[in-house]
Formats: structure tokens, sequence, C-alpha cells
């Protein structure tokens, strides 16, 4: 009896960037894969042009385009979108997201399934200008937030909190187990995704990732960084910017209270993980 084909889910949250998704989407749908594939693409935009760059998608039989009438939020979206579905594996894809590799999506599923204990995996990410997107991280501290933001970050002892903070030592030249992974781009073992509730909604959009990944460590799993498999961002990243930016950018304070809201969460919680 011929083994049936693992079923693999593929979401896309968009905000305001139609065109990067839909050459994303495009691409993806030109390739072959050894596994039957569903692709949801839903829009946090609010924006009418947006929506109807997006809408064009849904030419495409194993995908379903949702527009939202308000911006939920990275996770209640994510959650939404998602309900009702059921795969072996789910890859969560930022919209600023290009895979350039054909084989990129079979490769990295038949990594999972060689690897039974790996919950959440996460590729090399190089921007468009070529430099390399540091997306493992330690666990997060909201203080290191703010020291990275400001002059204090050239004192010696904020320089070495910001350097473990950030992983510095790592050169994305080796499989390595790492606390969490910025879901920018993530395959994820759909088992325990739902086991866990999918993504936390007491986070509005940041905070979400090392959740998950804290609870996969936590459940005895593990989370890995595999530069064997590379994908493109634009760079364009909305929790960028100086102290200024907190008292500009919505995002910023966003991302400061969802730092708190995480850090509290685990104060009295011990580190599943700790790097050597």
């Amino acid at each position: 009896m011929e083994k049936s084909l693992k079923k693999v889910g593929l979401i896309i949250l968009d905000y305001k960037k139609a065109d990067r998704v839909c050459e994303n989407v495009n691409k993806i749908m030109s390739y072959k894969c050894n596994f039957n594939l569903e692709i949801i693409v839903a829009d946090n935009s609010c924006d009418k042009n947006n929506a109807s760059k997006l809408k064009k998608l849904a030419k495409y039989k194993n995908l379903r385009v949702i527009i939202l009438n308000k911006n939920l939020g990275y996770t209640k979206a994510h959650n939404l979108a998602l309900k009702g579905y059921q795969y072996d594996y789910l890859f969560i894809v930022n919209p600023d997201i290009i895979i350039k590799d054909e084989n990129l999506l079979n490769s990295m599923v038949e990594y999972m399934e060689k690897n039974q204990r790996v919950a959440i995996l996460g590729p090399k990410q190089i921007n468009d200008d070529g430099s390399m997107v540091k997306t493992a991280r330690n666990w997060p501290n909201p203080f290191t937030q703010v020291f990275r933001r400001t002059f204090l970050k050239h004192l010696p002892i904020i320089k070495n909190i910001v350097a473990k903070d950030e992983l510095d030592f790592y050169k994305y030249d080796k499989i390595l187990d790492v606390p969490w992974i910025q879901s920018s781009f993530n395959l994820v073992r759909f088992d325990f995704f739902r086991k866990v509730g999918g993504l936390n909604e007491k986070y509005f959009m940041f905070m979400s990732d090392p959740e998950l990944a804290f609870q996969a460590w936590k459940s005895g799993f593990k989370v890995q960084v595999n530069p064997e498999f590379t994908v493109y961002a634009d760079g364009i990243r909305v929790s960028s910017g100086g102290f200024i930016a907190f008292f500009k950018k919505w995002t910023m304070r966003t991302h400061l209270m969802d730092s708190l809201k995480y850090f509290f969460s685990h104060l009295f919680e011990k580190n599943p993980f700790k790097l050597d």
C-alpha cells in the first residue's frame, strides 16, 4: 500500500506588502512539493488596494485568501486563519520573505521527518542587500530591548549583555540548538502547535515566537537553526529604531509591552534551555 503524502500548511500574514507576498507565492506555486501543500494568505492591512492584489492569488486551487476587517494583531490573526485546519507541519512565513530555492520546502520537511525531537526549525536568512539576519536569540529581556537602542549599548557590560542576547558568537555556519528563533520563517510541528493552543494571544504582535519556543523546550522538543536552508527578506523590520522611536512608533511601544508581558509571565520559571 502506497504511503499517503504528508499534509503541510504555509501561512503568510500580510501587512501592506502585497507585491512581495504575491511574488513569493507565485514562486512557491511553480515549485514541485513532495507533500500536499495548502497556503493561507491573511491580510491584516485594512487597505483596499493591498487586499485587491492579494485576492488575485485565489486563482490557485490550494490557496485561501482571508481579508480581515481590522488589524487583529499577529497572534489572533494567525490563530483565526488556521482555525479548523489540520496539518503535519506548518510553515509560518512573514510577508517580506522570498523563497528562491525550489527544493527548500521539501528539504525542511524531510529534515523534520528525520529529526523527530525538533519542533521548530528555522533557516539562515539573508536580506536583499546581502546582509545576514540574526534570527536566533537568547531568552528575551525588556531591559536589553531598551539598552540596545540607547548609548548604553556601547558600555562594556551592556555591550556584552546585548551580544549574548543576539548570540553574536553564532555565525550561522552549522546546525545549532537555540533558545528561540524570530518567526519570520519557521517550520513548526503541527501537533505540538495545536497542543499549546497555537500562538499565545496575550501578545499582540511580538514575543509569541520565544513563547512558542519556551513551550517547545519545556515539552521536551528542540528548536534549531539549520543554515543549510536559506530564505531572503527585504531587511525592513517594524521593531527597528533607536530610543526616540519608542515615542514615535506604536510598533515599538507594542514591542516593549509584549516584552514586559513575556518577562513577567516567566519571571519565576527556570528557562528550559541554556546554551553551553
